[in-house]
């Protein structure tokens, strides 16, 4: 019947007051990522909009060479994930696609992430500084030209 003890209320009351603090520290490793990495050339950022409540659980990158930015994060330690696969390819669902989902399939081809929340502000210096001799060393890959994808508000249609 999906409802809460008393005791669990009381603990979500109290989790609740660190949820600002949270927000925060997650928003500010975000920013620590993109200005580590904004000059590594073919990798591309959600860009969070104005007005818009991000909160990353994961830091998401596009790279038209996925594989070799994967590969070269898990030689420095930092273990990466697929992006999420487009529901409107999985088997299941594919009856009630009304065509292609071009932004999907392109963020599932291109797309990698690493859990951003864990890391201290020392680790996070420590593994990019690792990350960095990697990336030196794998970026041969053109850089590609830009598009932006962003998280945030829609459009009012």
């Amino acid at each position: 019947n999906f409802r809460m003890t008393d005791l669990q209320c009381a603990v979500g009351n109290a989790q609740l007051r660190k949820f600002p603090a949270i927000v925060a520290g997650k928003q500010a490793k975000h920013e620590r990522y993109v200005a580590k990495l904004k000059d590594v050339a073919g990798l591309r950022f959600l860009q969070v909009q104005p007005g818009s409540n991000h909160v990353p659980f994961r830091f998401a990158m596009l790279s038209e060479h996925k594989d070799e930015v994967s590969e070269a994060l898990e030689q420095a330690g930092i273990q990466t994930r697929g992006f999420f696969y487009p529901l409107h390819l999985q088997p299941a669902l594919r009856q009630y696609a009304n065509g292609p989902l071009p932004v999907s399939e392109e963020l599932s081809q291109k797309a990698c992430a690493f859990q951003s929340t864990t890391a201290s502000p020392t680790e996070i210096s420590m593994r990019f500084a690792a990350s960095s001799a990697m990336f030196t060393k794998s970026a041969k890959w053109p850089s590609p030209v830009p598009t932006a994808h962003t998280c945030g508000p829609r459009s009012k249609r």
